[in-house]
C-alpha cells in the first residue's frame, strides 16, 4: 500500500509541474505555432484529463 500512495504522490506532484508550467505559455501558443488561440488551447486539456484519471474518486488512496 505504500508503493501506491507513493507512486500516486508522485504522479499528482509530475502533473501539478506539467500544468504549472503550461498554463502561462496558453497565450504565447497561437504565435510558437503559427494557429488561433481556440486551437491552440486544447494543450492544456491532454493534463487536465490525465490529473482527473490520476486521482481517485473520492481523492483518498486506498
Amino acid at each position: 500500500m505504500t508503493t501506491v500512495a507513493a507512486v500516486l504522490t508522485l504522479a499528482g506532484t509530475a502533473v501539478a509541474c506539467v500544468q504549472s508550467l503550461l498554463f502561462p505559455i496558453v497565450r504565447l501558443l497561437p504565435r510558437s505555432l503559427d494557429a488561433p488561440l481556440t486551437e491552440t488551447a486544447w494543450a492544456v486539456t491532454p493534463t487536465l484529463l490525465c490529473a482527473s484519471l490520476a486521482i481517485t474518486g473520492d481523492g483518498r488512496v486506498r
